[in-house]
């Protein structure tokens, strides 16, 4: 790897400048001489580098871990933020350099197979010549994705597999030693430490469907974690009729209704069922929400899922294996010659007849959850609720909200914006108005009104910010007058009417009042 494909790599991370990188590492050896088996240098918020990750993995999936193991110990989740931990020829690290140390800290690995630790130290870590570009997925499991477990959120980087290390099922290939999964604390056994604690899932596990996992391999993980949205916690719903999907977002980087999710059913190998489901055609609890649950149709028991994330350009923001959600447990006692078997749950296998009832089902369901939606932004004639419609999509406006509207000036137009605590900029006709004195919460308003006798230079009414916004069908004074739509804008077009609209701001027939 040269140089420049070393400041290359580092470029593709979109690194910002108020952000860390939090490292994580596991290292085999004794006397001193350490070498790297298996670790992960992640960036991310300040906030990551303060948590230790079974907090920020809470945080970030909404799925509580076993804290309560830890807090029988004198180490209480809080405190592994910053950690060295040694066990049985091992030795376990997490920490956190600040981001202007990571070019040198990657060349080191590159140039002298020397990974840099805290105080001074260093330990080996052979890795091959090239990185691969990967992206790792919250809910599915690879070699790589359990080097970095506590993330909590996806993750876009490069993965360095060890050098030598070409793990396969060939007779006689070995993978590097696995760090133990149990540690003891303060004399007390911890399974899943490594998990929680570290970062890391040394175990091998099974697909659902089948099929040995690849056992760890170890190597190095550098990415970022991801800004924009992600998965949490997936379960069932009531009598398994629906199952719950929550989905976390930052709200100043992707709007809601940017977002979209595919579902995938199988039962055994074979698909079932198949939808895609913008979430701009459904009825959100709130558009600002930095967090929400979307309740899916699902055709019941006995069958296999797989969740997509997407925004609205179809890039993949994460993902899940397939997988089940729990549906029962199987007891079997057995003494001497005794033996018996306790069920909890149904454990009936659907007949055809019940996976034909629950395709309908399904089918129905979606398009109830398509009209409910259709009908958030639908404002009809008489409609006393289409303000306040256009006034609780507007809580998604960031940064600065720009409004183009032919009639807008009116105390009601700009009563749909009372509460908004952004800068405003608002295009209007020649009968454009200043708002109350007492009406704005906004820190500043700027109007300017079209000079000329003729219309202005738009038809449609518009409200945009930074990669959002929402075409209405008339002013806000007019909302429930007339049929009219709420339409919300994909990232592309409102980047693209805001262009727009800088040029009609600088036009001098729009004058400042």
């Amino acid at each position: 790897m040269t140089p420049a494909e070393l400041n290359e790599m580092v470029d593709r991370l979109a690194i910002e400048a108020d952000e860390s990188v939090v490292i994580s590492v596991a290292a085999h050896g004794e006397d001193g001489a350490w070498s790297v088996v298996g670790g992960s240098a992640l960036i991310g918020s300040a906030e990551m580098a303060g948590s230790s990750w079974l907090e920020w993995r809470e945080a970030n999936l909404g799925i509580l871990a076993m804290r309560s193991l830890l807090e029988k110990t004198s180490h209480p989740p809080h405190t592994w933020a910053e950690f060295d931990f040694r066990i049985d020829g091992w030795r376990f690290l997490r920490y956190s350099v600040p981001i202007s140390q990571l070019g040198s800290w990657l060349d080191d690995i590159h140039r002298r197979n020397v990974f840099g630790l805290p105080e001074g130290e260093v330990a080996t870590l052979a890795v091959h010549a090239s990185p691969r570009p990967l992206q790792i997925l919250t809910h599915e499991t690879t070699s790589a994705s359990r080097l970095v477990t506590g993330a909590g959120r996806p993750i876009f980087g490069w993965y360095f597999k060890l050098a030598g290390d070409e793990i396969s099922t060939a007779a006689g290939a070995a993978p590097p030693p696995a760090p133990p999964g149990d540690w003891i604390l303060d004399g007390i056994p911890i399974a899943g430490a490594a998990h929680f604690l570290a970062g890391f899932s040394p175990a091998t596990s099974y697909r659902p469907a089948g099929g040995l996992r690849p056992p760890w391999t170890g190597g190095l993980v550098v990415g970022r974690i991801g800004r924009t949205a992600w998965l949490g916690e997936i379960k069932a719903g009531p009598d398994y009729q629906t199952f719950l999907v929550s989905i976390r977002r930052d709200p100043a980087r992707v709007m809601l209704w940017d977002l979209d999710l595919d579902i995938e059913e199988r039962e055994g190998p074979d698909l079932v069922s198949a939808r895609r489901l913008r979430l701009a055609d459904v009825q959100l609890p709130s558009a600002d929400a930095a967090a929400i649950t979307v309740a899916l149709p699902t055709l019941g028991k006995r069958v296999t899922r797989t969740v997509r994330l997407f925004d609205a350009s179809g890039f993949l923001l994460d993902g899940t294996d397939e997988f089940n959600l729990l549906e029962g447990i199987r007891l079997r006692v057995r003494s001497g010659d005794h033996e018996a078997t306790s069920i909890v749950g149904n454990d009936d296998i659907p007949t055809l007849a019940d996976r034909i009832d629950g395709l309908r089902r399904v089918e129905a369901e979606y398009v109830t959850l398509l009209t409910a939606g259709a009908n958030g932004r639908i404002v009809a004639n008489g409609d006393v609720a289409g303000s306040a419609k256009l006034t609780e999509l507007l809580k998604a406006a960031t940064g600065e909200l720009l409004i183009f509207d032919p009639y807008f000036g009116k105390p009601a137009d700009w009563a749909v914006v009372a509460n908004v605590m952004l800068p405003i900029r608002v295009l209007s006709g020649s009968q454009a108005q200043l708002p109350p004195a007492a009406l704005l919460s906004s820190p500043s308003v700027s109007v300017k009104r079209w000079a000329k006798a003729k219309t202005p230079l738009f038809h449609d009414r518009g409200y945009l910010w930074h990669r959002g916004g929402l075409l209405v069908g008339t002013s806000p004074s007019g909302l429930g007058n007339r049929l009219a739509m709420i339409d919300p804008l994909s990232p592309a077009l409102a980047e693209e009417l805001r262009s727009i609209f800088e040029i009609w701001w600088k036009d001098p027939s729009f004058v400042v009042i």
